[in-house]
């Protein structure tokens, strides 16, 4: 059996701020263009949940921080990635869903991530940096 090993990826890195993520979402919506509308549609709201809880929760949101979103276009699947700055100073925060609160404005970004996601997960960084990323099918409809 051979297996196709072709990878096609893009990167971005941006500025730690709020209105960066409509061009997050632009960036995606010209890269996954050749993509059903729906799953266009998952990628660009997942990816944009992402960035906003990296500028909110890390030290990417700080003056002169960054954020890193990667498309990874692979056969079967889509793979986005949201590199944060890593934790504020003296800060450890693990990104776990939590259970959606009617009552609060926030919170349901990773929950969303979670339920909408074929799969995610976390990753740490030796230099500090996190990465959060979701994976939806290409099958998906």
């Amino acid at each position: 059996m051979v297996l196709d090993t072709t990878v096609d990826g893009r990167s971005v890195t941006l500025p730690g701020l709020p209105e960066q993520a409509t061009e997050v979402r632009s960036r995606l919506a010209v890269l996954t263009a050749a993509l059903p509308v729906g799953l266009r549609d998952s990628i660009q709201l997942l990816a944009s949940e992402l960035f906003n809880n990296a500028i909110r929760h890390t030290a990417s949101g700080l003056p002169g921080g960054e954020v890193t979103v990667t498309l990874v276009m692979l056969p079967d699947r889509v793979q986005v990635r949201v590199i944060d700055d890593g934790q504020p100073e003296g800060e450890l925060r693990f990104p776990v869903p939590r259970p959606p609160d009617v009552d609060s404005e926030g919170g349901f970004g990773l929950f969303f991530v979670h339920t909408t996601a074929t799969q995610w997960g976390t990753a740490w960084h030796a230099d500090g940096r996190t990465s959060v990323w979701f994976e939806l099918s290409r099958s998906r409809r």
